[in-house]
């Protein structure tokens, strides 16, 4: 019989020179990889198929271990090393009577034997057997340590059917070890972007087996005390471990058996099986356990299993006895389970003697639990127990613990969420349960949600919904908890809503108070859409800070308890469920149901009323308000204590004595109806008042002459005298500086800082050598960074600017005239920061525009050079706003801009190619901002705003020219300016809240200096008499202020 080597080359696709390998060896033929591995080669690349010859044994070590057989497959022993590239191809057997598996790595006697392959396929390679079977593909074993990069296991397996069959493992991997008297081998996997595919165990009955039958990991089995790690990318897809037996029959993990370490991350896990089918008179003994992945995980050997940003989809049990885990299943022995930003949706558990965990069965003894959400939502949706394929029925479900030793020693379960808004999903990472859950656990266990890992702080939500369900199963939407369990609140958000009910002693008594125990240290408890806690013992507030614990509930959600313990006081968050339009038959609909035996009250009940910086403006506190509470239900219940008063969380008062919004008071008012129930509602109270007048501002005799005060800044003030706490309308600055709209102004400066470097640009292309060149037509074009900074001064809010663009033009010298006329256009894309807030402009300024020279020689030593340009631009402005407070708003809108120039410069030649010069000008812009309406939490409406500006720059210069042999003439010009600006109206325009009652202001941007210093310099190198090259700096000084304009070009003439 000839045996092919198992990795076997069916596409000889790979160049030995490739950069990563090229110290790998090629072969394509048995004796020449045999020569090559005699020879102490270890790094191979195979490049056709290698047929072993006939009746040759493939072992490579003549020192095998006693301990594995050697039967056909390629053993690399004895501290030896293996590295495969396959550059895709395929690595398979066609031998069908593999005793035991197809590729080995022996114990090693010293060192470790290794293997490392790279992108290769294991395909359809078979193993069977009449004792144990390990590894259908591969089979690592004591002490080996393996590595697998972009490889991909499909269609292996493993199958047996005798009477002596003990154990199949692992349909595509064995990682393996031994422990032999108190010495224990390790063996270490590594898996990076690997795909397990249609890998199954098949365990067949025969009418002679009666031995206990073992179908374990459908894919990859990680024995007790090895590591096996898991990465980048891999996929297990429809794997299976299925057993059939007369007698004893387990069936566990569809794609992986973990006995050992399992670390894995973004991996998925879809479609795997497990099914274990017994005779029906041994079904107590038929077990069918994780869908996916089995977890023993030893923990007397330490081990473990971690799982991070993997899913969990369409996962199955299949069984007619104890089924369990439809994705995870975690024994007894298991060791700490931690699961990191994974989801799990649409797995099953078939109906059994039992059939629980739709998507998690955890049963471990000792080990601990703990699930996270650090950086994207945990989702559990569509998981299902006591599942009918073919009826698609079953009973919706999460997760069932029933971990514990059945002592009274209390363990500590973990659920956290971080909170984190993730980046690309725009989703706040929470925990999800569509699905309910099953809390059984034997021993006493603190279900944490956010505690603290000691590292980090969890401030995110846990959240159990029943919107999947609503019109449906009311079974489907409750989580039964034991006397054994206690939710403990530590930070962040528990929301139980939309018909969820948590706590109930059974599915059948959604109504009931429950067994188990609920408390809240810190954090938010909200209950919306008919959403119900059960429990014993409800506590409230254990940390005894009014401020931290917050109830969030309307009017349709209840707690039912034993005992409701409020006694230490809390924070009731009323705001979602504000009406817009209160008033009769009207009502807000805040409120929590509590039906408890006994209700204990105490200490401060506060009101969170410091979400937003201008909360007290809103109209809604001019008038008398009323939110209900707590609405005690059960009229038999007693009711013991009070709260201490109603406390405002902005104030710390219950009284408010806000300047600048309404003013007014908290109390509480208890309302006993006839059947015996009591409301609790907090009430809002306004105070009438008579806010004083504003002193009517002076009108300046000329508002805009720059020596007289500017307008006041609220030309919109004014008040309503006798409304119950209606504000005095103040200067706008002096209530909320981040809404004053500085920012919106400022955007015109930097309109005209854009015109400004456009026209620089063109201009600088009508200097002296221009009427120097051979050709009449020059064509040029350059790329332009503008750079603006203003300082914060007073209340006024300064910017930072950063812009890139690019200019084009052409122009013609009229020799007849002495002048050059030219056009250009260009673009500029620039971002503007506040300097005081977390605001930020998005501005692309689009210009074009006419430029000219002319030119007038009175003798060989003195010239006189006018130039000028007319331009026109549109700026769009996209402005994103962040409130301190967490809100934002943004607007559009845009900026039309002209800008005018004229200049005036006599140049007189020193000699030895010096010249000096003087100039006097004038820059006049002109910048409108068109009217806009913002969008948002905090949206504003701007009118039309302007900006008119007209310096008058007048200074000297200093140029030198440098001629070369070959013909090429350097230029070098330095010039500096004074600029009074001797006209002004800065930028500013109305402004108008849209929220309140037409509040409006006077926007206004920065005050620039109105004294300016401008160097300038510019080089230009004339190739020949077509092409040059040029570049220029220039810097502008005005107190608190900076403008930077850079530019880098080339121009032909034609």
């Amino acid at each position: 019989m000839r045996l092919k080597l198992p990795y076997r080359i069916l596409q000889a696709l790979l160049a030995v020179s490739a950069p990563a390998w090229a110290q790998s060896v090629s072969v394509s033929s048995w004796d020449d990889f045999k020569a090559q591995w005699d020879a102490g080669e270890r790094d191979f690349v195979f490049t056709q198929t290698i047929v072993t010859p006939e009746n040759t044994s493939t072992a490579l070590d003549p020192n095998i271990d006693s301990n594995v057989p050697a039967t056909s497959g390629l053993f690399v022993n004895t501290g030896q090393s293996l590295t495969i590239h396959g550059n895709g191809n395929v690595l398979g057997s066609d031998d069908h009577n593999h005793d035991v598996h197809s590729f080995a790595i022996a114990r090693p006697i010293a060192n470790f034997g290794s293997l490392n392959v790279s992108d290769c396929i294991f395909q359809n390679n078979f193993a069977s057997a009449t004792s144990q079977m390990k590894g259908g593909a591969v089979y690592t074993g004591d002490g080996s340590v393996s590595s697998f990069t972009n490889c991909s296991f499909i269609g292996n397996h493993l199958a047996g059917e005798s009477s002596s069959i003990l154990a199949g493992s692992g349909g595509a991997y064995f990682n393996g070890t031994s422990n032999t008297a108190a010495l224990v081998y390790m063996a270490r996997s590594t898996f990076s972007g690997c795909i397990f595919e249609d890998n199954f165990i098949n365990i067949k009955r025969t009418s002679t087996d009666l031995q206990f039958t073992n179908a374990e990991g459908g894919a990859l089995i990680n024995n007790a005390d090895s590591t096996v790690e898991i990465s980048g990318g891999s996929r297990f897809t429809r794997n299976a471990a299925i057993a059939a037996s007369h007698s004893n029959t387990n069936a566990m993990g569809g794609a992986i058996f973990n006995d050992g370490k399992l670390i894995v991350s973004d991996t998925v896990f879809e479609g795997n099986l497990v099914r274990a089918l017994a005779d029906a008179d041994a079904m107590q003994h038929d077990y069918a356990q994780g869908g996916a992945v089995y977890h023993n995980g030893w923990r007397t050997y330490g081990n473990y299993m971690t799982l991070t940003r993997c899913l969990f989809s369409g996962n199955m049990v299949e069984g007619a006895g104890t089924n369990g885990g439809g994705a995870i299943f975690t024994s007894a022995a298991a060791g700490n389970v931690s699961l990191v930003d994974c989801s799990f949706l649409n797995n099953t558990v078939a109906a059994g003697l039992t059939s629980e965990g739709g998507a998690i069965y955890h049963g471990a003894t000792n080990g601990l639990f703990n699930m996270v959400a650090q950086t994207m939502a945990v989702v559990f949706r569509g998981n299902k127990v006591d599942y009918d394929a073919v009826a698609g029925s079953g009973r919706a479900n999460a997760i069932t613990f029933k971990g514990g030793n059945g002592s009274n020693s209390v363990y500590e379960y973990d659920l956290r969420a971080s909170g984190a808004v993730n980046a690309l999903s725009g989703e706040a990472a929470s925990i999800l349960f569509y699905d309910p859950v099953e809390f059984k656990q034997v021993s006493p266990t603190n279900f944490n949600i956010n505690r603290t890992d000691g590292t980090t702080e969890y401030s995110g939500s846990v959240v159990f919904s029943g919107e999947d369900f609503i019109n449906g199963n009311q079974a489907d939407r409750v989580s039964t908890a034991n006397d054994k369990t206690r939710l403990v609140q530590h930070n962040g958000v528990l929301e139980i809503r939309d018909g969820a009910i948590v706590g109930a002693a059974s599915t059948a008594a959604p109504d009931t108070i429950g067994a188990g125990a609920y408390e809240l240290k810190k954090g938010v408890l909200q209950m919306t859409g008919s959403g119900g806690l059960l429990a014993s013992a409800f506590s409230f507030n254990t940390n005894n800070s009014w401020k931290d614990a917050i109830l969030r509930a309307d009017s349709g959600s209840r707690v039912t308890a034993s005992t409701a313990d409020f006694s230490r006081g809390f924070t009731f968050d009323f705001n979602p469920f504000i009406n817009a339009a209160p008033g009769a038959g009207n009502p807000h609909t805040s409120g929590l149901q509590v039906h408890a035996v006994s209700s204990l009250l105490g200490g401060m009940l506060g009101v969170l009323d410091n979400l937003t910086l201008d909360y007290y403006m809103n109209p809604l506190w001019r008038e008398t308000q009323k939110f209900l509470a707590l609405n005690f239900v059960n009229p038999d219940g007693t009711t013991t204590g009070d709260f201490d008063s109603v406390m405002s969380h902005k104030y710390e008062s219950n009284t408010v004595d806000d300047v600048h919004g309404y003013q007014g008071t908290w109390s509480e008012e208890w309302v006993t109806n006839a059947d015996g129930t009591k409301e609790l509602y907090v009430v809002w109270t306004p105070v009438a008042t008579e806010p004083e007048e504003p002193e009517e501002p002076e009108e300046p005799e000329n508002p805009e002459e720059p020596s007289q005060p500017e307008q006041p800044e609220n030309p919109g003030g004014g008040t309503e005298p006798g409304t119950p706490g209606k504000p005095s309308n103040p200067e706008i600055r002096e209530i909320l500086p981040e809404l004053a709209g500085d920012m919106a102004m400022n955007s015109m400066w930097n309109t005209r800082s854009n015109m400004q470097s456009m026209s620089s640009a063109a201009l600088g292309q009508v200097g002296l050598q221009r009427y120097n060149l051979d050709h009449a037509w020059n064509y040029w074009g350059q790329g332009l960074g503008d750079f603006d900074m203003h300082r914060s001064s007073g209340n006024r809010d300064g910017f930072d600017y950063h812009g890139y663009g690019y200019a084009v033009g052409a122009d013609r010298r009229f020799d007849e005239s002495n002048c050059v006329l030219g056009v250009a256009f260009g673009s500029l894309y620039g971002t503007s920061k506040s300097r005081s807030f977390i605001a930020s402009i998005d501005q692309t300024s689009t210009i074009g525009m006419l430029y000219g020279g002319w030119m007038k020689e009175f003798d060989k030593k003195n010239v006189l050079d006018v130039t000028g340009s007319a331009s026109y631009g549109v700026t769009s402005n996209r402005l994103h706003t962040y409130y301190s407070d967490g809100m934002q708003s943004g607007g559009k809108w845009h900026n039309n801009a002209v800008r005018l120039t004229l200049n005036a410069e006599w140049l007189h030649d020193l000699g030895n190619n010096w010249t000096y010069s003087a100039f006097v000008g004038a820059e006049y812009d002109d910048v409108t901002q068109k009217s806009f309406t913002e969008t948002g939490d905090r949206p504003r409406r701007f009118g039309e705003g302007k900006l008119r500006n007209l310096a008058l720059p007048v200074g000297m210069g200093i140029s030198k020219q440098y001629g070369f042999s070959d013909g090429k003439v350097w230029i070098h010009n330095l010039r500096a300016a004074y600029l009074p600006d001797v006209y002004r109206k800065n930028p500013s325009a109305t402004a108008t809240r849209l929220t309140e009652d037409g509040y409006s202001w006077t926007a206004r941007g920065v005050d620039m200096a109105r004294n300016a210093a401008r160097i300038e310099y510019d080089t230009r190198l004339i190739i020949n008499p077509t092409w040059s090259v040029f570049a220029g700096y220039a810097v502008e000084l005005r107190k608190d202020a900076v403008d930077h304009n850079v530019n880098l070009g080339v121009s032909a003439s034609f």
